[in-house]
């Protein structure tokens, strides 16, 4: 999602100066929308090149008064037209995008330099709004406002899980349960919790194995589940069947967790397998298992006694 952020800023905010920066080292007036990968860039432009094929057909031109130059400046979206043809007749060297809309059509034959077919029928399903204030940008399709948003964001990105996921986030907020497992499980389903393979994903760190178990990936699934010091916690309290071993997708896993009747406690438990972890690999301290449960214990009865409190 903060690739999605980077991009939109490339489009819509060319003040700030990171934007500029990046601009002129590695765009030379083009769009954001048609850069390429190149040798020796900086991580952050490597990710937002990562990110571009899913992302580029969420952004449109929206042209407002037509102000920009036809030749030097990236209007459509599919590149400098400079860099499309031949050479650009020094008569038309100062034409406008609003130079070619003509009674709401598209007409390019007042042009002396000679125009691709494919390049005019790339601009035929876009429109010049003659608003003298309207300037030419570009435009979120995931919102009506045409502005990009965090949850927009998600919502194109992840069509199919959308209705899903929301019904996920409104359980997520609604159980009973210390703001901080809330914030902890929110790190998981958003596949944010700082594991050594996310860790290693985001070179944060040179490997993603399990620091315990020595597992070349240590994803979330396997630092709460399938570590066999986690799994031993979780066989512990008798309740095998319902953290379901046989599911492979961590988000479905932890929905399964989420949506359980008896989420509160199965929530807690995986906050404490989790602190069980960090323990070992940044205190070198290993609890015995009967340890870890009587703080899950613990932390559930407080956790009753208070929702008690709050009901009185």
């Amino acid at each position: 999602m903060q690739s999605l952020w980077l991009i939109w800023d490339l489009l819509s905010a060319p003040q700030k100066p990171w934007v500029q920066l990046l601009s002129n080292l590695y765009l030379h007036g083009d769009s954001i929308l048609c850069a390429h990968n190149k040798r020796g860039v900086s991580s952050i432009w490597l990710s937002i090149i990562k990110a571009l094929p899913s992302l580029r057909e969420g952004f449109k031109p929206h042209l407002g008064s037509g102000a920009s130059s036809l030749w030097y400046k990236d209007w459509s979206g599919n590149g400098l037209w400079c860099g499309k043809v031949p050479f650009v007749h020094i008569a038309d060297t100062n034409k406008k995008v609003a130079d070619c809309w003509v009674s709401g059509e598209w007409s390019f034959n007042a042009l002396y330099t000679v125009l691709p077919t494919e390049l005019i029928n790339s601009v035929q399903q876009l429109s010049v709004g003659n608003s003298p204030l309207g300037l030419d940008h570009f435009a979120w399709r995931g919102d009506i406002s045409g502005c990009y948003t965090a949850a927009s964001g998600y919502r194109f990105l992840t069509p199919g899980l959308a209705a899903e996921g929301d019904a996920i986030w409104k359980k997520l907020w609604r159980i009973m349960i210390p703001e901080k497992v809330k914030f902890f499980l929110w790190q998981c389903l958003h596949s944010a919790l700082p594991t050594n393979q996310v860790r290693a994903d985001r070179r944060l760190a040179e490997s993603g194995a399990c620091s315990r178990c020595s597992c070349p990936h240590e994803t979330i699934l396997h630092a709460l589940r399938d570590c066999p010091y986690s799994r031993e916690v979780l066989m512990s309290g008798g309740c095998s069947v319902r953290w379901s071993f046989s599911v492979m997708d961590c988000f479905q896993w932890l929905k399964g967790i989420i949506l359980h009747k008896d989420s509160i406690t199965l929530s807690i438990t995986l906050w404490w397998v989790w602190h069980f972890r960090n323990n070992m690999i940044f205190n070198d301290e290993l609890w015995q298992i009967s340890v870890v449960r009587r703080k899950v214990i613990l932390s559930t009865v407080e956790n009753s006694v208070y929702n008690a409190k709050r009901r009185l």
